[in-house]
């Protein structure tokens, strides 16, 4: 009886987040030849003509679960930016989770937002070469984004793409709600924030607009989770570690 391939996907060493899947611009399928111990049916018989189930076919659900929810917030133009590596400090923080030898997260700063995060990328990985459930967030202005996750039996790991800067009340107030949930549960948490950055002021500027303006500027030149609360910043930290 062959050994099941799908426990073997996390500590392989390849930065590919789809490995054992074909991959293109337009599909994504289970590669049987990866999986020879199934024929990528996840599915073993074993002693007695007993049938023997894995998590593959749960894994690559999930995942197309994922990828429905990358294109309805980014559309069809922006499919390559999966084909993207994961980084390996990522992967090997994964792992680390995976073996329950830490719950941190990890926090990015992105100036601007006109493509999708990266943490998409780590969102594949999490699901499909880890197993876990993944509770991926976009944040804007908009009303009605479910911002917390449902119960799951799985080891759940919420990951934020924000598109806007937490200088925006709604946006801070939503992400200290999800910064308290994983904090609470001890849930890892990857949040990407947006930099805005202040337009420079010119010589020709009066004064007294060049005070004003230069204080707005460094205002909106603030690390972005410097303007959640003191409270929300200290669970971030303690989060992150």
């Amino acid at each position: 009886m062959r050994d099941c391939l799908v426990t073997s996907l996390s500590g392989n060493e390849s930065l590919f987040p789809f490995i054992g899947l074909d991959k293109s611009e337009e599909r994504l399928a289970l590669n049987p030849s990866y999986f020879p111990c199934c024929d990528g049916k996840g599915l073993q018989l074993v002693a007695g003509g007993e049938a023997r189930r894995c998590q593959l076919l749960a894994r690559y659900n999930r995942l197309r679960a994922l990828l429905i929810l990358f294109l309805q917030q980014w559309g069809g133009k922006h499919r390559q930016a999966l084909h993207n590596l994961i980084k390996n400090e990522d992967l090997t923080r994964l792992r680390k989770i995976d073996d329950s030898k830490t719950n941190a997260g990890r926090m990015l700063i992105s100036l601007g937002r006109s493509s999708p995060s990266y943490l998409w990328i780590v969102a594949v990985s999490a699901v499909w070469r880890f197993g876990f459930n993944v509770h991926f967030v976009t944040l804007d202005t908009r009303k009605g984004i479910q911002l917390l996750p449902v119960e799951s039996r799985c080891r759940q790991i919420v990951l934020v793409e924000n598109l806007c800067s937490p200088w925006q009340p709604e946006n801070r107030a939503d992400c200290e709600t999800i910064i308290n949930y994983c904090h609470k549960t001890v849930t890892p948490l990857w949040i990407d924030f947006v930099k805005d950055s202040g337009r420079r002021v010119t010589t020709s500027v009066p004064a007294t607009g060049r005070i004003i303006h230069g204080k707005l500027t460094e205002l909106y030149d603030r690390e972005p989770h410097l303007y959640l609360s003191k409270r929300g910043q200290s669970k971030l930290d303690e989060v992150m570690q």
